[in-house]
């Protein structure tokens, strides 16, 4: 990321040689990142995944994987989904839920919370 331009640099290489850089507070580095998407980031999980589109969006539903995993599974394969679609889902994800066990509930809560919040805001 160039602060002065403000245009993102896509590193097509490993070589990290050539990389010039300024120096910037962590703060400022959070604020100039935190509206990356993990697109932006590089990270598709079709070219690491070999998994269907099907397959990935029941991970979802079963609140699968860490928040990263979610969050991408949402850029990538339901933020341009038809709003029935994206309803649908959220409630696969609270029948999911409503089968865990306690001690599973307790651990998926904050990722229950956290996904129908972000699936929530696509509605809107």
């Amino acid at each position: 990321y160039r602060i002065n331009t403000g245009e993102i640099n896509k590193i097509t290489s490993p070589d990290t040689t050539s990389f010039q850089g300024i120096p910037a507070k962590f703060g400022e580095m959070t604020d100039l990142l935190k509206d990356l998407s993990w697109t932006d980031y590089g990270l598709f999980l079709s070219d690491i995944l070999p998994d269907t589109k099907k397959d990935v969006l029941r991970d979802l539903e079963k609140l699968e994987g860490n928040r990263i995993y979610r969050e991408t599974i949402i850029e990538q394969y339901v933020k341009d989904m038809d709003p029935k679609d994206i309803q649908r889902i959220m409630r696969r994800i609270e029948r999911n839920y409503n089968k865990f066990s306690d001690s599973e509930m307790r651990t998926k809560h904050f990722a229950r919370e956290e996904t129908l919040e972000q699936l929530n805001s696509l509605l809107k």
